[in-house]
């Protein structure tokens, strides 16, 4: 039975119910019980009757809590993947969402697995640039009653993004061994930003000029379950380089987050001819901004 339909349930089993007692009652009667014992089994009949529409109704009604619950997880995730993404520029900064549930259970995941980004210069491959970052997500699992489907709530389902317009973050429902809903930053972006003059040895030097951002994420203390807050820690630009001329070929090898331990592979690479106005004929300055979240839970 659907949730929505628990209003017309009970009438239904006590008209049921009413009509079976009757026929009983009549029954009874003209195989000469005494009245004590008719009235003890049809008391007993209604009572179980009440008890089987009341369990009925209590799992309806809690099928229907755990399944709210867990609509409201997505909105704290999303939530939270806003709060981060705001702050990234913003060393020191800080945010919460609060959250009160009693089925869904919040998890921070250390999932042990990584994703690399790697530069090459295919004229020169000995001019690289590689940038290992941990994979660590934000779960939260739904009560026993609740049923999903794979799906991509927030940011897309990429590891490697090449326009301004694409967020870091993503958010998924995911049913593998229980429902989740789950928040991560396994992307890197890379972006192509135009070119600069750099004023070297004298005289002026055209760049191509690349920007690459990826969220570091870790996790604090846990001192309660009734709020997750993210805290930038600081912002890590010391993988920046410059490469010579040439055509790059970029790549990001990491995992898709829909897996129950996460560990499906996953890879995708570019080259720079993808990037409008980049002239390979320059070379090329590579700004990388890791960018350093820290994830805890709070309570009251």
């Amino acid at each position: 039975m659907r949730p929505e339909n628990h209003k017309s349930y009970l009438p239904a089993v006590f008209h049921i119910t009413t009509e079976r007692l009757r026929t009983m009652s009549r029954k009874l009667y003209v195989k000469g019980m005494s009245p004590v014992i008719t009235t003890i089994i049809l008391a007993s009949t209604i009572l179980a009757c009440v008890l089987t529409a009341y369990m009925q109704m209590t799992g309806v009604l809690m099928a229907q809590s755990q399944h709210l619950e867990f609509q409201q997880a997505r909105r704290v995730l999303t939530s939270l993947a806003d709060i981060i993404e705001n702050s990234i520029y913003t060393p020191g900064s800080s945010g919460y969402v609060k959250f009160e549930y009693t089925s869904t259970r919040p998890n921070l995941v250390r999932t042990g697995l990584t994703m690399t980004l790697q530069i090459v210069n295919l004229q020169d491959p000995d001019d690289n640039l590689t940038v290992t970052i941990p994979i660590n997500v934000v779960e939260m699992v739904g009560g026993f009653l609740v049923n999903t489907h794979h799906e991509v709530l927030l940011g897309n389902s990429s590891i490697l993004a090449i326009s301004p317009l694409d967020r870091l973050a993503r958010v998924q429902a995911i049913q593998s061994n229980g429902p989740k809903m789950v928040l991560d930053f396994a992307k890197f972006k890379v972006v192509y930003t135009g070119r600069a003059y750099l004023y070297e040895d004298g005289s002026y030097n055209e760049y191509n000029v690349i920007e690459v951002s990826v969220v570091k994420v870790s996790f604090g203390q846990v001192r309660g379950v009734e709020s997750l807050v993210a805290k930038n820690i600081g912002v890590d630009s010391s993988y920046s380089t410059r490469f010579s001329n040439g055509t790059l070929q970029i790549r990001v090898d990491g995992y898709e987050i829909v897996a129950d331990d996460y560990s499906v592979s996953r890879s995708e690479s570019i080259t720079s001819d993808v990037f409008q106005g980049f002239d390979p004929s320059l070379p090329t300055i590579i700004y990388v901004y890791v960018f350093q979240v820290e994830i805890s839970m709070e309570g009251l």
